[in-house]
């Protein structure tokens, strides 16, 4: 196919007509009597992949990375297994058998195909051919068309239109788009879970961006509260509503960390034409991957590959929402300010009484999924108006999580006294790592000591130079909080060196404040 050809992989709002492919400008029978005139040309397997692909033009795809999809009159759906594809080539085998008499090339042809290999060899050439293969990236394409049960919807101007097989396009809902449609249950159940309106509209707002299929925000919501608030039974219902756009993650997704870039990443596969991913909730706290974090929300391709496929490589379509009721951890070393640039905490404070717990509400909201998709659409509609726009509740939750995650700001507040001359970055430092150890913070995650200078100039204690070493002004160790078994660093003047120490018994453990106070020059104020 030649470049003008090639369909584009991505648009801002294009007409549909232009992700269609230049096939379609060829009417099906066509394509079918031109396949026809070459099996003539050919023998045995070639031939019988031109038989296949004549019979099964725009019912049967093959896509590279992925394998066989079938046209199911809404969606091309995956043929997990190729078992389709399979039974397709054997009835195309067939009806050449019958057409073989009193034609011995051509009884030759179906005999050699008439084998487990001979199938597999007939549908791998036939995925090959054109009008029957296309490549990963022409898949779900275009990010403002939302494949509804109803027909395909075009998110800019909301017009619904019939499913079409040249839209390539793998996802539907489950839900039909109705335009005006609402659910009392719907809307009651969230102003109980929710009673900040503020964060009812965000959180609408999110779902709804969340229907593109590209990146719009590189944000990272975490619904977090205690059990029984709810939080739960709205991602589950907004899932159910989404059908083959939604799905949910283990949360270990967000902290692989692979040694091999080649080896198999299904997790990471599966994210290809989502719309909505929820990382479900956890029993208990998990260490997020930064690196993950910003790979995942961020507009960069990704690469992955699923069991025995090839690595394909795909645009994230996703939007992320973790739902949890103890949020994750992230150790100063990975949560960089890009990271919480990123991170969004969403309370749910709300606890049900069980008395007045439903235990059929998820089954009875799942009738309301036509409601809870326009609900969706009209969060889209407010987004394009304002953006996210985070309510002030969540930018305090947030700001709440940021600073307990902060190992430098609790060390400062916990074992630090500000004031007076300040301790060398290296006093402050070697206080830092004790203080990490007492409160379980593994090695890995503590800061070098170059990091941690820098994460103290983001508290405003810049380091100066000073005759003693880099200087924090104004920021001390607390006298108590650090006894150490070694001398502090002391840098010495240009050209002296220092003295030799004369071998001695081992000195009993000190305090730091004791061997600074001894410096010549320094005064313990």
């Amino acid at each position: 196919m030649s470049e003008q050809e090639s369909r584009p992989t991505q648009a801002g709002g294009a007409a549909p007509e232009e992700f269609a492919d230049s096939r379609a400008q060829i009417s099906i029978a066509e394509q079918r009597t031109i396949l026809l005139d070459d099996a003539r040309k050919h023998r045995k397997h070639v031939r019988a992949a031109h038989e296949f692909a004549a019979q099964w033009l725009g019912k049967l795809l093959y896509v590279v990375g992925i394998g066989w999809h079938h046209w199911d009159g809404k969606r091309w759906a995956e043929d997990k297994g190729g078992t389709r594809a399979k039974a397709a080539a054997m009835e195309t085998l067939k009806a050449m058998w019958g057409l073989a008499l009193g034609d011995k090339d051509l009884a030759s042809d179906v005999m050699a195909c008439s084998t487990a290999s001979g199938v597999r060899g007939v549908l791998e050439l036939a995925g090959s051919l054109e009008g029957m293969c296309a490549a990963a990236a022409d898949m779900d394409a275009d990010p403002y068309l939302l494949n509804c049960a109803n027909g395909t919807l075009d998110l800019h101007g909301l017009e619904l239109r019939p499913h079409d097989p040249d839209d390539r396009i793998t996802k539907v809902t489950r839900a039909a788009y109705v335009p005006g449609a609402r659910s009392e249950l719907w809307e009651d159940f969230l102003e109980q879970v929710l009673p900040d309106d503020h964060v009812r509209s965000y959180l609408a707002r999110f779902f709804g961006v969340g229907l593109v299929g590209k990146v719009l925000e590189h944000v990272f919501p975490i619904a977090t509260g205690t059990g029984r608030n709810g939080k739960g039974v709205a991602y589950t219902s907004v899932l159910h509503a989404l059908g083959d756009y939604g799905g949910v993650a283990d949360p270990a997704l967000m902290e692989v960390v692979k040694s091999n870039p080649n080896a198999p990443s299904p997790a990471f596969f599966d994210l290809r034409g989502r719309r909505m991913v929820v990382l479900s909730e956890t029993d208990t706290k998990i260490r997020l991957s930064a690196s993950v974090l910003k790979r995942l929300t961020g507009g960069d391709p990704i690469k992955a590959r699923a069991l025995r496929k090839d690595p394909i490589e795909f645009l994230p379509s996703h939007s992320f929402l973790m739902v949890t009721n103890h949020l994750p951890e992230l150790p100063s070393k990975v949560a960089d300010p890009a990271v919480w640039s990123r991170v969004r905490a969403v309370p749910f404070n709300v606890v049900i009484p069980p008395d007045e717990q439903d235990p059929r509400l998820p089954e009875k909201l799942e009738l309301a999924a036509d409601a809870i998709l326009t609900w969706m659409v009209a969060g889209l509609g407010e987004y394009w108006e304002r953006g996210l726009d985070e309510p002030e509740a969540v930018q305090e939750r947030t700001s709440e999580y940021a600073e307990g995650q902060d190992d430098v700001r609790r060390f400062v507040a916990e074992q630090c006294e500000t004031g007076g001359i300040g301790d060398t970055t290296t006093v402050l430092h070697e206080a830092y790592k004790d203080w990490c150890t007492a409160e379980g913070i593994y090695r890995r995650d503590q800061l070098g000591r170059s990091a941690f200078a820098d994460a103290l100039a983001r508290l405003d204690y810049p380091s100066v130079k000073e005759r003693r070493g880099m200087v924090h002004q104004g920021l001390n160790v607390l006298r108590e909080a650090l006894t150490v078994s070694k001398e502090p660093m002391v840098e010495l003047p240009p050209g002296q060196r220092p003295a030799a120490v004369p071998q001695q018994s081992p000195k009993p453990q000190t305090s730091v404040w004791d061997e600074v106070a001894d410096a010549p020059g320094i005064m313990l104020l």
